[in-house]
């Protein structure tokens, strides 16, 4: 019972990506453990794992916030559920002891999250930010193509420090004083 992360599923960037693979990493270590002394290390492990989760979804919910992300309430409502239920497996396996249990919950969280969660949630967000990646870059590709043509045809907006920029353009087509 393995869960692997398909590169294709690499959306928000190396950090980011990184952080998503080291919590599936985390998880497959708990789901893997054994001995005597699984239950104590799996509770232990299950802490640090949800901390890191936090960490990582601090992280997208920024990245969402930063990109005005209109669909942001709903997901960061799927990024709570997911840590509460790593928590409920947490709370199961600090009451049973039963590590076969709480190996198997771990186990269908992260499954679900990775099929319902990153597949079509975190996947939408991506393609939502290459596309407003492209057309801020195709904004600010006009406003420089439009500068380039004012000050080809008009001799007062050029700079006369390469690359700088004119101030105070008014609508009425004059420079401000």
């Amino acid at each position: 019972m393995y869960i692997v992360l398909c590169e294709d599923l690499a959306t928000f960037g190396p950090e980011l990506d990184r952080g998503r693979q080291l919590l599936v990493d985390m998880a497959n270590a708990i789901v893997e453990a054994r001995g005597p002394d699984a239950p104590s290390r799996m509770t232990d492990a299950l802490t640090l794992l949800i901390r890191s989760a936090d960490r990582q979804i601090q992280g997208e919910e920024a990245l969402m916030e930063a990109a005005a992300f209109g669909r942001s309430a709903p997901h960061r409502r799927r990024h709570r559920q997911f840590v509460e239920r790593l928590a409920e497996v947490q709370r199961s396996l600090s009451a049973r002891q039963d590590i076969v249990a709480a190996q198997l919950a771990l186990h269908h969280v992260f499954l679900h999250w990775v099929r319902d969660h990153v597949q079509r949630d975190d996947a939408r967000l991506a393609r939502w930010l290459d596309k407003r990646r492209d057309r801020l870059a195709r904004k600010e590709e006009e406003a420089q193509d439009s500068i380039l043509w004012a000050r080809q045809r008009r001799p007062e907006l050029r700079s006369s420090v390469p690359g700088a920029a004119c101030v105070g353009w008014t609508q009425r087509g004059n420079a401000a004083k």
